[in-house]
This record gives C-alpha cells, structure tokens and sequence, in this order.
C-alpha cells in the first residue's frame, strides 16, 4: 500500500484538498486446492492487572486494563473447503488519541501473504482480486486531529495470471 505523497483534491465544491493514508486492502482467489496460508487469525490480547499495597496511609487498591494498539488488524476470511484464499488487512488509523503517530498508515507498507495448493494441471490459472481503500488526512503526517471522516477512495481491480508447472 503506496499512499499518495501530493496533496488531493477530495472535494472541489468546498475547494478541499488533503494526502492520503492507508485505510483498507483485501486479496482474494480461488485456487485448485488450498493446503496451508499465512498469515492466520490470531486472538486479540488485552490484559487487566490489581494490586494491592500498604503503606504508612494505609491501604490502597489500584487496577489498570491495557488494549494493546495495532496499526493492523490482519483478518483471514480464507475457507479451505471452498479453495478460497482472501485476507483483508484493516489499517487502523489513531483519530481519538491526538498524540498519536499515523506514520504506519501515512507511509508504503507491505503486507506479505502466502498460499499453497496442489494440482495435477500443467498449467494454472490463478484469478487475484483486489479492493485498495486510502483515506484523507488535512496534513502529510495524517495527524490524528486532521483525518477527515467518510472521506474514503476506493480502487479495485482483478486480473488473471497464469502458471505453467515444470514436470
């Protein structure tokens, strides 16, 4: 996921204009047989923690809950029975924290995926879906206080490539 460098035009009536960050891709095929994928679901963590103490005042109870933050959520939709290999990587731009960094969603990322299927054709087509969404930010660093809400830009597209296997 490449966001756009230059400022964008997102709305002309208003004469608005912004730079985009990564909000969203999804890559989805079929295949003759799906045996393994990566990356897999994980469970999500948090964690809550009590202590309890003495001092000289007397005693006290403290309890604190952690979320652990992730730039990703990585979701595997894939369904071996139905051949079906798609992942949807949900960036997660911070907009409620205003010192937080969108550098992660602001700049190129890769995300890798892997698939493996057997065969007994020579020769396979594999047809890969896409559907790339990128949000709008009113600076270059997409500050948590400047991401415009609704304003999402869509890209899709699907081609077919074709692999010969060497007996």
């Amino acid at each position: 996921m490449t966001p756009s460098k230059k400022k964008i035009k997102f709305n002309k009536k208003n004469k608005a204009d912004g730079y985009g960050f990564s909000e969203y891709v999804s890559v989805k095929t079929t295949l003759p047989s799906l045996d393994d994928y990566e990356p897999q679901n994980s469970p999500g963590k948090d964690s809550v923690t009590l202590s309890i103490g003495l001092n000289m005042d007397g005693p006290s109870v403290g309890a604190s809950y952690t979320i652990d933050h992730n730039d990703l959520d990585i979701i595997s939709c894939c369904s071996t029975p139905k051949k079906l290999y798609n992942i949807n990587y949900d960036y997660k731009p911070s907009i409620v924290n205003p010192f937080a960094s969108n550098k992660y969603v602001a700049n190129e990322s890769i995300q890798l995926g892997l698939a493996s299927f057997h065969t007994t054709k020579e020769t396979i087509p594999v047809t890969i879906s896409y559907d790339a969404r990128f949000g709008v930010a009113g600076d270059r660093n997409c500050s948590p206080s400047l991401v415009f809400f609704n304003k999402v830009y869509k890209s899709t597209n699907t081609w077919t490539a074709y692999f010969r296997i060497k007996k």
